[in-house]
């Protein structure tokens, strides 16, 4: 059960949580984004056979449905949702560079 919460250690999401840091979202903020975009990952991974780098905002809209029926958390749906389309928006910084 314990790997449920584990977070994936990629380079993207240490990238994306540097440039969170960076840019002076406070520590525990940026360890719940972690966790959210962990969840993201995951959601790609199983439903939709796809990785992070692959995602866009057709997966993203996808995703915001699946959280809606997963858990019934307004405040969790929209945090997970809202740090999901954050990773989006620094992987397209990240692939800018």
């Amino acid at each position: 059960m314990e790997g449920a919460y584990s977070i994936i250690e990629t380079p993207t999401l240490e990238k994306i949580a540097g440039m969170l840091e960076q840019e002076g979202m406070d520590s525990s903020e940026v360890f719940k984004a972690r966790i959210d975009i962990t969840y993201y990952v995951n959601f790609l991974r199983s439903f939709l056979n796809k990785d992070l780098s692959e995602s866009n905002e057709l997966d993203l809209e996808e995703f915001r449905k699946y959280i809606k029926k997963d858990i019934n958390f307004p405040e969790l749906d929209a945090r997970r949702y809202n740090h999901a389309k954050l990773a989006m928006e620094k992987l397209k910084e990240i692939k800018n560079k």
